[in-house]
């Protein structure tokens, strides 16, 4: 009997594939079998696969057209014959030898239909993500309700029984980007119970190449979000519904403003009906989310209104502190220098320091612990996407209230 089918997706990965599937082929969990949905490759996978096929029976070979991962996901989800699933991708690695045999003991000990994992990335070395304090604070709890911890990433962390996979239909849908959340909040709600446990299974290798969004993939992530805002919103899943649209607006925000014009029709209503979803569950008359208030405002950023009344507050301000020693600090203070008006600055603000930070850009850097706001004196936060959301909620708790956000599309054009 199979006890858990792993399902690769593969598209032109013949330079990690080896690694893939044998961190795999060294688990501890003998009764597996190794599906990889080979989805149209150019390159010598298929080759490799069946080189490896001769001397491992568990390892099966499908091919198809190229129709995305997920599609070949949900092939392999048919194909599967285990008693649990899970997915890994063709490029990525199991870290940890017994990391599947103790999940799946632990499934069978608690009666419940899922279990996750730390997940672990590779860039120079192998380092737990950032979720993996959460994830130990959550193993030492024991049974978890999905409804408690509304688990959005990291998919590729779990294992699934397979029946319930089948029997509620969850499948990916088959867009080309943001497809795997949508799928993972569906199979945990339906769990309704999971575990998790303090052990690397998976290990997601970071790819040193810049983030870029094409725009049919724009396209499929405002729908993935959208897919996500309308099941919180049906299955009355609060977290998940700030969360997602907090992934709209701050994690992904910039990315689709540089990615959708005004011109683009589709992608205005995707957002338009976010807007609206939103503004059904907050309870407001109206509600334009982010990305689309900064493609509408966009002409704005290259004068005019905006620009003649920031400068104003700068001008009428006794003194100015920057909140924001990155990019984008380094922006506003340029800005700031072509007026004239960088003598106001008093200090740059950062949340925490290194030991090493004294200065930045010739003036003082000061954590926000230790500022101590003047008279008069107005912050302006030049930081964009998560880091603002951020920022801001640490200024709200200090009860901070004088600051100014400088916006992002002005910020983006780097004048």
């Amino acid at each position: 009997m199979v006890k858990i089918s792993i399902i690769i997706p593969i598209f032109n990965n013949e330079e990690y594939l080896e690694q893939c599937i044998e961190s795999v082929q060294r688990q501890t969990v003998k009764e597996l079998e190794i599906i990889c949905v080979d989805d149209g490759s150019k390159d010598q996978s298929a080759e490799l696969i069946r080189r490896l096929r001769q001397e491992d029976a568990r390892i099966i070979l499908h091919q198809q057209e190229n129709r995305g991962a997920a599609a070949a996901r949900n092939v392999g989800i048919q194909l599967a014959g285990g008693e649990y699933i899970a997915f890994l991708d063709a490029d990525d690695y199991y870290r940890q030898e017994d990391a599947l045999r103790q999940m799946i003991d632990c499934c069978e000990k608690n009666q419940v239909k899922a279990c996750g994992s730390v997940m672990y990335l590779l860039q120079e070395e192998e380092k737990p993500a950032p979720s993996a304090k959460l994830v130990k604070k959550m193993a030492e709890e024991g049974i978890l309700a999905y409804r408690n911890y509304q688990l959005d990433y990291d998919f590729t962390t779990f294992i699934f029984k397979r029946e319930m996979i089948l029997e509620d239909h969850i499948r990916f849908p088959e867009y080309r980007y943001f497809e795997d959340p949508p799928f993972l909040t569906r199979a945990l709600d339906k769990a309704e119970y999971f575990c998790m446990m303090d052990v690397g299974l998976y290990c997601y290798r970071k790819m040193d190449v810049a983030f870029k969004l094409t725009r049919e993939k724009t396209k499929d992530l405002l729908r993935g979000l959208l897919d996500n805002l309308n099941y919180a919103k049906e299955h009355q899943l609060a977290d998940l519904f700030g969360k997602t649209l907090d992934r709209l607006e701050y994690e992904y925000g910039t990315y689709i403003y540089h990615n959708v014009t005004s011109e683009d029709t589709e992608e205005i209503k995707l957002l338009t009906e976010a807007g609206n979803i939103a503004a059904e569950q907050l309870q407001c008359e109206k509600y334009v989310v982010r990305p689309l208030r900064m493609i509408l405002d966009g002409a704005y950023a290259g004068g005019g209104a905006y620009e003649d009344a920031l400068r104003k507050k700068v001008q009428e301000a006794d003194s100015v502190a920057v909140y924001g020693a990155g990019k984008f600090g380094k922006r506003f203070l340029d800005y700031l220098k072509k007026y004239q008006l960088d003598k106001k600055v008093s200090c740059v603000i950062v949340s925490k320091k290194s030991n090493e930070e004294t200065m930045f850009a010739g003036i003082p850097i000061l954590e926000l612990k230790d500022y101590r706001k003047k008279t008069g004196e107005v912050i302006f936060v030049a930081m964009g996407g998560m880091n603002y959301k951020a920022v801001k909620k640490e200024l709200d708790q200090r009860k901070i209230l004088d600051y100014e956000p400088v916006d992002e599309v002005f910020l983006e054009t780097g004048r």
